[in-house]
């Protein structure tokens, strides 16, 4: 798997992490692990986000 591939996989797994922290947490409480899963999943999106931003522009410019 290369780098691409892993960085979407990321993202989406990330997102079902994030839709999942809100869907178990929703009819209890929002205590402090769910603040802290959430921003962490966050976190994830921001550097696969930026992970795949580099590769697009390390791949358009090698095509020069």
């Amino acid at each position: 798997m290369n780098l691409g591939k892993g960085a979407y996989i990321l993202v989406v797994l990330a997102g079902i992490l994030i839709a999942a922290n809100f869907w178990l947490a929703y009819p209890d409480s929002f205590d402090i692990v769910f603040y802290l899963l959430t921003i962490s999943n966050l976190f994830i999106l921001i550097t696969s986000n930026i992970s795949i931003r580099k590769l697009k522009n390390r791949t358009d410019a090698s095509r020069f």
